[in-house]
């Protein structure tokens, strides 16, 4: 397949990709508000909260789902068979899809994008274990398959606040578990993190080795 005839595939798959995702999520609120107006107004839709929530995930869910093979079919061995920088034309593919959806949709289709993408080709970036030893809390933070790092860690009174930037590597494993793509992608990261009130951040210990950050905060003295 020749450039030009290879460009013209991925013009026409783009507009495909995006009227699906945008036809997928009309549809989803069409349905909801099909369901919305056959309810009588007096009589409650779910017995209590904990229902609610439960149809509300459900739903949530399955949109999730239907998303994700959406991306899996479209991204697909083909996809990275004929794409020199199959990574970087993700992302191009990714910000076109945005800028031709109507804008009460892109918040959805951003976060499913963001959910596949993470779970299909990283580690989901920072990573936190909390542990309370009874004299202190002990905080674990790692970037799994990051390169190179360069945090900045600082624990206040309330927060504990990780700045800063990390290299990591993404692949893409065919169905027999080979590596058929491989980059590197420089991310940032800015995140803040509460710490109890009992929490002495004055006498904080923040240690960094290989790749992991350890953040020991002693507990004050109950009278």
């Amino acid at each position: 397949m020749d450039l030009d005839k290879k460009y013209r595939f991925a013009k026409v798959a783009i507009v495909v990709l995006c009227l699906a995702c945008v036809g997928l999520l009309v549809g989803l609120a069409r349905s909801s508000d099909e369901k919305a107006a056959t309810v009588p107004e007096f009589v409650p839709e779910f017995k209590d909260l904990d229902s609610f929530s439960r149809s509300l995930a459900k739903q949530l869910e399955a949109q999730r789902r239907e998303a994700f093979r959406m991306f899996d079919r479209f991204f697909g061995d083909e996809f990275f068979r004929d794409q020199a920088k199959p990574f970087k034309e993700m992302e191009r593919l990714h910000q076109e899809l945005m800028e031709r959806m109507e804008e009460s949709f892109r918040h959805y289709f951003d976060r499913h994008w963001d959910d596949w993408f993470d779970s299909r080709f990283t580690q989901g970036g920072l990573r936190l274990e909390r542990k309370n030893t009874g004299d202190a809390y002990v905080y674990r933070f790692t970037i799994p398959d990051a390169k190179e790092q360069k945090l900045d860690v600082e624990v206040s009174e309330r927060w504990i606040s990780i700045k800063g930037e990390f290299i990591q590597q993404l692949e893409r494993k065919d169905s027999r578990g080979r590596v058929t793509a491989r980059q590197e992608q420089r991310q940032t990261v800015a995140q803040s993190f509460s710490i109890p009130g009992d929490a002495d951040y004055q006498r904080a210990d923040i240690s960094q080795k290989d790749g992991e950050i350890v953040v020991r905060i002693p507990r004050r003295a109950t009278t």
